[in-house]
């Protein structure tokens, strides 16, 4: 090969490269991602709600009742009508079913009150004998002596006056027709220590204090 098909060659090709050097290189395909092939976004998970745990019951105390107040009565004593009631004693015979109008036990006597019973009332559990005569130890107080004092028995009614403060004894006689259970007796003028004196607290309504009372047949 001659020199001159030999630069001829050389010229074509160095053309031919240089024309390769001026284009640009094609741009790489653009890769389209729809929507349905990327990936959604993780949905949120709601947090968990938080577990409240009720509060603790409050403690229960429990408040004891308060035990009951028991009054123990005093207990009866034997006696017979003819030994009577002795005042001296807290309780009553066994003769006696109820008694009312009397104050506490203050041995050896027992006062009547007023703000209770204006009547001094003692039930029997028997009736009365026909006959029988009643003997009463006491004294009074204040304005109740020498004031009539009112003692019945059915439907008869006797009186006897205290004559002083010292104890004494008084007796009266029934006849009734057997069927009365009571003997009552009336103080005259039941009377309050703080009615005597407004300086005096006492309010209870004092009239006769008993030590005996018999029933001698």
């Amino acid at each position: 090969m001659n020199k001159c098909y030999k630069a001829s060659l050389l010229l074509f090709s160095g053309a031919l490269s240089l024309a390769g050097c001026d284009e640009q290189p094609e741009p790489a395909a653009k890769v389209e991602v729809s929507n349905a092939a990327t990936p959604s976004a993780t949905p949120a998970i709601a947090a968990p709600a938080p577990i409240v745990k009720p509060a603790p019951a409050a403690a229960q105390v429990s408040v004891a009742s308060p035990a009951p107040v028991v009054v123990e009565l005093p207990k009866p004593y034997e006696a017979t009508l003819e030994e009577g009631i002795d005042f001296s004693k807290p309780g009553y015979p066994t003769f006696i079913a109820e008694a009312k109008g009397l104050s506490v036990y203050e041995s050896p006597i027992r006062w009547s009150d007023a703000n209770v019973n204006p009547t001094v009332i003692f039930v029997f559990k028997k009736e009365l004998p026909k006959n029988f005569t009643l003997q009463i130890i006491a004294t009074a107080f204040g304005p109740n002596i020498d004031a009539p004092v009112k003692v019945r028995v059915g439907n008869v009614e006797k009186t006897f006056t205290i004559t002083n403060k010292e104890p004494n004894s008084y007796k009266l006689s029934f006849k009734t027709d057997g069927k009365s259970n009571k003997i009552e007796i009336t103080p005259p003028k039941p009377t309050s220590p703080h009615d005597l004196d407004p300086n005096n607290p006492g309010v209870r309504k004092k009239g006769i204090a008993f030590e005996t009372i018999k029933i001698k047949v």
